[in-house]
């Protein structure tokens, strides 16, 4: 069967299932004498689909518009942005169907350069707004891309040397032991590493450059 005869006989068929609904109803019946001028009204007849195209289409994009903006209040950290961003991590209308440590709930998905918001904010140095994801139950094991390769967002921190937020996230998230032997390992001398030194084995400290 070609495509176009399979298209004229689902909608002949939709229509069908459309018009014994509406005759349950008992609203805009009437009667026919000719069986065939009836069912071609029925295939020219063009019946509302049930399921909107263009309202899931519109869920979609506010999806993307709000997690975009999660991400533009995260890289930006003011003071000002924390109740905004409460807002967008409640009103995600998915937020109950994903747990907190789902890559796809808001607190965790990505954005377009693989990073997730917890990671954003680790790697600016936002304190505030790392606290803040943390309280909310954002996953710190979830790693993001950097340079073709994976990090964290103990990682990320200890690279650039921001010591406050190391020292949150080994103070309030349960962030793994391997986690703080990379971070050890990419932390640049200072008062971070010294920090995640004191977390990690000494023999790991000996394999890694001092």
């Amino acid at each position: 069967m070609d495509r176009s005869r399979a298209r004229r006989k689902w909608r002949l068929l939709r229509n069908c299932f459309y018009l014994l609904t509406t005759a349950k109803s008992a609203s805009q019946v009437r009667l026919v004498s000719d069986i065939s001028l009836l069912l071609k009204e029925v295939e020219e007849w063009e019946a509302t689909p049930i399921h909107s195209t263009p309202t899931q289409l519109a869920l979609a994009v506010d999806t993307h518009r709000s997690s975009e903006r999660l991400f533009q209040l995260v890289s930006r950290g003011a003071g000002d942005d924390l109740e905004e961003i409460v807002t967008i991590v409640k009103s995600d209308p998915k937020r109950f169907l994903r747990d907190t440590t789902d890559p796809e709930n808001v607190l965790n998905r990505r954005n377009a350069v693989g990073h997730t918001p917890l990671y954003e904010a680790a790697l600016h140095g936002h304190l505030p707004v790392v606290r803040l994801l943390l309280d909310l139950n954002a996953n710190p094991e979830l790693p993001s891309a950097c340079c073709g390769l994976e990090e964290f967002p103990l990682q990320v921190a200890a690279r650039w040397g921001y010591s406050h937020v190391v020292e949150y996230f080994l103070k309030c998230s349960s962030v793994s032991p391997y986690q703080i032997r990379l971070a050890f390992k990419s932390a640049r001398p200072g008062p971070a590493k010294a920090m995640l030194k004191q977390r990690v084995p000494p023999a790991y400290r000996l394999l890694c450059c001092k």
